[in-house]
C-alpha cells in the first residue's frame, strides 16, 4: 500500500520516513489535530494485534493509511471498522481510501463493535473513545 497516497500535502521523503510521523491538518494556532503515525508505530501495532485472514477489526482515530494496511492482512473475507470524532478526518479518510473495497468501513463516532475481534486504538485523545478491551482477543494500546 503506498504510504504516500494517504500524506499528499508533504514531500515523498517525509510520507517514507520511518520516524515521522505526518501531521494532515493544523488549527489556527499550528497545534496538530491529526496525524498518519510513523511507519514504525503502525507496524508495531500490527504486528502486535496479530491479524489473520477473515477477522473484524474495530479502529479508534481514523487516518486512512492504516486501515488499508489492515484491510490488506485480513483480505478477502475480514473488515476493519473505523471511526474518528472529526467529520474532517472521516471526509479525508474517505476521499484518500476511495473506498476502494468493501472490508473497509468509514464511520463517524459510532464504532459498531458487535463481532470486533481486536481493536486498534490511534486517538491520542484518551477521553475522546472507550475502548472495550474486556471483549477483544488482542487488545492493543495506541
Amino acid at each position: 500500500m503506498p504510504r504516500h497516497r494517504f500524506t499528499p500535502e508533504t514531500p515523498l521523503s517525509t510520507a517514507y520516513d520511518d520516524d515521522l510521523a505526518v501531521v494532515t491538518p493544523r488549527d489556527e494556532s499550528g497545534t496538530a489535530l491529526s496525524s498518519v503515525a510513523a511507519a514504525w508505530l503502525q507496524a508495531d501495532m500490527l504486528e502486535r494485534v496479530r491479524l489473520e485472514p477473515g477477522m473484524t477489526v474495530f479502529e479508534a482515530g481514523s487516518g486512512g493509511y492504516n486501515a488499508e494496511l489492515m484491510a490488506g492482512v485480513i483480505a478477502p473475507t475480514g473488515r476493519v471498522i473505523t471511526v474518528d470524532l472529526d467529520p474532517y478526518v472521516i471526509h479525508r479518510t474517505r476521499r484518500l481510501t476511495g473506498l476502494m473495497h468493501e472490508r473497509l468501513t468509514v464511520d463517524l463516532d459510532r464504532p459498531h463493535s458487535t463481532g470486533v475481534e481486536s481493536v486498534i486504538h490511534t486517538s491520542s485523545n484518551q477521553k475522546a473513545v472507550s475502548t472495550p478491551r474486556r471483549r477483544c482477543r488482542h487488545p492493543v494500546p495506541g
